[in-house]
């Protein structure tokens, strides 16, 4: 049985979501008002609802030297709001991935048995196109080359959808952190607890 994370890409009024599968099969893509993702964060859809999603992945920003926004501080709040709402606001503990040459994936554990995963951008980039300097364009290219020769067999149309039928903007950001997720996160939808 497959098991289901919910990926955000968080932004200052609206997010990518979608439902995504250790089996690569996603579900319902959109780009929400943030608003919105609070309430879809507790209605998985039916096949997804078939086996708990305990698990959420949700892009989160790290500082690179660069001076950053109001959008960019707005839109790290979001990122607190929707963790601190599935994890809750009992003790958490963060687990680095010890087996990663990287400190960009870390799993957050609450007590009431919900993870949540926080990718960061450039380990997405690292992740998906061997390089963190991947524009959005090279990380598009790479999950299109994963789910069909081309462009137009992974999209379809209308009449014969493919498996990416719907993924535009923020939701190719929310795909990312998905696949990301599922295949750098040793924790990935596993009761935690249990290990530490």
């Amino acid at each position: 049985m497959a098991e289901w994370l919910l990926a955000v890409d968080p932004g200052t009024r609206e997010s990518g979501v979608l439902w995504y599968s250790s089996e690569g099969k996603i579900l319902e893509p959109a780009v929400v008002p943030n608003e919105v993702v609070l309430d879809i964060m507790e209605t998985p859809p039916a096949e997804a609802a078939l086996n708990p999603c305990y698990t959420i992945a949700v892009e989160a920003i790290a500082c690179y030297g660069e001076a950053i926004g109001v959008e960019t501080l707005e839109t790290e709040l979001l990122v607190g709001r929707l963790v601190q709402h599935w994890i809750g606001k009992t003790r958490v503990q963060v687990l680095r991935h010890r087996e990663l040459a990287t400190k960009r994936i870390k799993t957050l554990v609450g007590d009431n048995g919900r993870n949540a995963i926080l990718v960061y951008r450039k380990e997405v980039c690292k992740h998906l196109c061997n390089t963190s300097n991947a524009k959005d364009s090279n990380v598009h290219q790479s999950i299109v080359d994963r789910y069909g020769p081309s462009m137009s067999k992974a999209k379809g149309n209308k009449r014969n959808p493919g498996p990416l039928y719907g993924i535009a903007t923020h939701m190719w950001s929310a795909l990312g952190v998905a696949i990301t997720a599922t295949e750098k996160s040793a924790y990935y939808l596993s009761d935690v607890s249990e290990r530490i």
